[in-house]
């Protein structure tokens, strides 16, 4: 499968509306290793790093290493939200979930 990692790490940085130094300071990466990769689109990362800037991005990694547009996200900032969920403990994902849920019924009775 053919793909350009860099072109995928852009497109969801740029999505997010995120710089290459809030990406670099997310991911726990530096700048100058996130710009090389967007720069030269080499493939060449370890899985670790891989899963380090997909984690700041709130993208699942499947989607960096896709090489089609229609397995990327609509709704990056839906997305993003839902990723970062998945990562919290599941009974506090929970509560975050239902107190969000019961923002949204009052939102709409107030339509």
């Amino acid at each position: 499968m053919e793909f350009n990692l860099g072109d995928n790490i852009r497109a969801a940085r740029i999505k997010q509306k995120l710089t290459q130094e809030k990406l670099a300071e997310l991911s726990g990466l530096s700048l100058n290793f996130i710009s090389s990769l967007e720069r030269t689109n080499t493939n060449n990362i370890s899985i670790k790093n891989a899963y380090k800037i997909a984690d700041a991005l709130g993208v699942p990694l499947t989607e960096l290493l896709s090489n089609s547009d229609k397995d990327k996200v609509d709704y990056p900032v839906t997305q993003r939200l839902n990723h970062m969920l998945l990562n919290l403990p599941k009974d506090l994902a929970e509560n975050y979930s239902t107190e969000f849920i019961n923002i949204l019924r009052i939102h709409n009775q107030q339509k």
